[in-house]
């Protein structure tokens, strides 16, 4: 646990996006795994657009993490909507959005970064098809993994480079690329 006292820096080295609808009973567990992989040096901005009250969970916790804000998600128009207010309210160089339901493991971010970070990708992807990936059973019907395959499929083509779940919940990149 950070001491809330503890500011962060002016320009943290990673700004954590988590897009959240009605998760007020998941977000507190993904949030307390996001900084048990990093306590002090990232942000976590949770851009919520529901009606629950994941922004009490949020604001309880914040009062141990001085690296996290809720953002409103005003007008809210979706995941996509979400997610450019996240950009938009985020201060890193490098950007990680993850979905608050936990399909995907906070404890994979610094997998998913590294690329980033070693100077080889732009963005990256997270994904529950390839080989050795961990998801949870029953977390995609099968008629939305077909739907994700010809979608990564055609994303492939485009970029010449193999998309194995490019609806995934978990993604990086630069702010340039962004």
């Amino acid at each position: 646990m950070t001491d809330p006292a503890e500011k962060l820096p002016d320009k943290p080295k990673l700004s954590v996006i988590v897009a959240a609808l009605n998760e007020q009973d998941t977000i507190a567990d993904c949030l307390r795994q996001i900084f048990a992989v990093y306590p002090r040096e990232c942000e976590v901005l949770v851009v919520d657009g529901g009606t629950d009250d994941t922004q009490g969970v949020v604001e309880g916790l914040a009062v141990e993490h001085a690296g996290l804000r809720h953002v409103r998600n005003q007008d809210d128009r979706g995941k996509g909507h979400a997610i450019r207010t996240g950009i938009a309210a985020a201060r890193a160089d490098v950007m990680v959005q993850i979905d608050a339901d936990l399909q995907f493991l906070p404890t994979d971010i610094p997998q998913l970064v590294a690329p980033i970070e070693e100077g080889r990708a732009d963005v990256t992807l997270g994904t529950r098809f390839a080989r050795g990936s961990v998801r949870r059973a029953g977390s995609t019907p099968m008629f939305r993994r077909w739907g994700n395959k010809s979608a990564s499929f055609y994303a492939s083509l485009l970029f010449w480079h193999r998309m194995t779940d490019v609806q995934a919940g978990m993604k990086a990149w630069t702010r340039s690329a962004a």
